[in-house]
């Protein structure tokens, strides 16, 4: 690329390209995966930047509140923990870049970033990706109407600025996730009804007792929430919202066997905000656009990266992964696979430490541990294939481009059998979030109409620019021949 911007350009670069700054270990991401990354791999000696696309380090498990609280509610275990880690991360020496969004990324380690608006290149000789994963929500009737939200984003508003989406919450979704939210908005003042999708049958109830510890931690967290009034609906998912210029009325109905909604079984929860979520999906565009092999598994988030478990290596030299883009697993494992894949990678640039064979090793126990009881939680609230039918012909599955379900089944009926095929026929997916909201339902939808496996038709590529930036960044940026 350089040869073509040469010839293009003469034998100057153009003044208005930043020469990119040099560093061993780029991180990209600041969560529990990324900071344990870039602290192992600083301790070791290496020099080590962490880039990250939020005005503060932390990711979604240690969130920092962008101003202090006056009643202290945002001032939860999660926020002290993490902000305990980021001061040990800063203090060992390892410089962070925040607001800074990677939107390419290139074969010889070169990042392109957006950093406040300015183009700025990172050249690292290893690279840790550890970019975790976002809210997978399959849309039903209503779910654009304002005051419908994530369960993500309503944790967001409620850690980071002391805000409530609502007074009056209904969440609704599946996983331990939904619990941990409806917890923190409960303690910031708000009248919550969780609605579960799930409901573990006596097999997976026995299973969960392997491990005492955790189902301690959920028994107190289930006593909180009783505490705070939280009512809790198993066996049902919300198929609609109403409202006009806001959300007031979630209808939920009891579901089957597979998902799907049972007639005759709808009920009306008036409410002023819906968080809705149906588990998480890993961000591994940066991953796959530089080729590292992915495997599938739908309980897990979609496409993950594929590592070697001891070090941490994807299928690309000199990229490592850690975290949610491996499986969404939680907290614990991620920050366990950071310090792996920080070790690993300063450790093949030269740099030893007494005791990393301990620490790795340790890291590598902490990982299987907590990676057993991931796995039970992902085979316990994996999305059913009834889900689907929330969905009517009306719906907006695609909000960037407002492409109902309708237009997506007669491409599908048409021809376009894999989700880059339904893009290139209706758009699906061509907007500012390139399918990051729609691509997994649309998975979903096309695999049912068909009966084919998600993973056949779950294909959407990741194209450059990965995130939405000005045309100036690109032209400042190397040239894009594939664009």
């Amino acid at each position: 690329m350089r040869g073509a911007r040469a010839r293009r350009h003469g034998s100057r670069e153009p003044a208005t390209v930043m020469r990119a700054t040099e560093v061993e270990v780029a991180v990209v991401g600041a969560g529990p995966a990324g900071l344990a990354a870039a602290l192992a791999a600083r301790r070791l000696g290496a020099r080590v930047l962490v880039i990250d696309e939020y005005a503060l380090p932390g990711g979604q498990y240690h969130r920092q509140p962008a101003f202090a609280s006056a009643d202290g509610n945002v001032d939860s275990a999660q926020v002290r923990a993490g902000r305990a880690l980021i001061a040990e991360v800063v203090q060992a020496g390892v410089e962070i870049w925040r607001a800074a969004t990677v939107w390419a990324a290139y074969a010889d380690g070169t990042l392109a970033i957006d950093r406040g608006g300015a183009s700025v290149e990172v050249r690292a000789k290893r690279l840790v990706i550890a970019s975790g994963a976002h809210d997978r929500v399959m849309p039903f009737p209503g779910w654009t109407i304002p005051g419908v939200i994530t369960v993500g984003a309503a944790q967001a508003m409620c850690k980071a600025h002391a805000l409530l989406p609502g007074l009056r919450v209904v969440m609704a979704g599946s996983g331990p996730f939904l619990l941990v939210v409806a917890l923190d908005l409960a303690r910031a003042g708000a009248k919550i009804e969780l609605i579960e999708a799930a409901s573990p049958n006596g097999a997976a109830f026995r299973e969960f007792l392997r491990f005492p510890k955790r189902w301690g931690e959920l028994a107190s967290l289930l006593a909180a929430l009783a505490a705070r009034g939280v009512r809790i609906r198993l066996g049902r998912a919300v198929t609609s919202a109403e409202g006009h210029l806001a959300v007031t009325t979630a209808v939920s109905h009891r579901i089957d066997g597979d998902g799907a909604p049972i007639a005759g079984t709808a009920r009306r929860h008036m409410t002023d905000a819906l968080a809705v979520a149906n588990g998480f999906r890993a961000q591994t565009e940066i991953a796959r656009l530089l080729g590292c092999t992915t495997r599938y598994d739908e309980a897990v988030g979609g496409h993950v990266v594929v590592v070697d478990h001891l070090t941490g290596r994807t299928s690309v030299e000199g990229v490592y992964a850690a975290g949610e883009i491996t499986g969404v697993a939680g907290h614990q494992v991620a920050s366990a696979e950071g310090t792996i894949a920080g070790i690993s990678a300063a450790s093949s640039l030269g740099h030893v430490l007494a005791g990393n064979t301990r620490v790795l090793a340790d890291a590598r126990r902490r990982r299987n541990d907590a990676q057993a009881f991931a796995d039970l939680v992902a085979r316990t609230f994996a999305p059913r294939p009834g889900l689907t039918s929330v969905t009517t012909p009306e719906t907006i599955v695609c909000r960037c481009e407002a492409i109902p379900r309708s237009a997506i089944e007669a491409a599908i009926d048409s021809g376009a059998h894999t989700t880059s095929a339904v893009k290139r026929w209706t758009r699906c997916g061509m907007g500012a979030c390139q399918g990051r909201m729609c691509g997994w339902p649309l998975a979903r939808i096309i695999a049912q109409r068909l009966a084919r496996p998600l993973s056949e038709v779950d294909n959407l590529a990741a194209r450059l620019p990965l995130k939405p930036v000005t045309l100036g960044n690109i032209v400042r940026s190397r040239e894009m021949t594939t664009l």
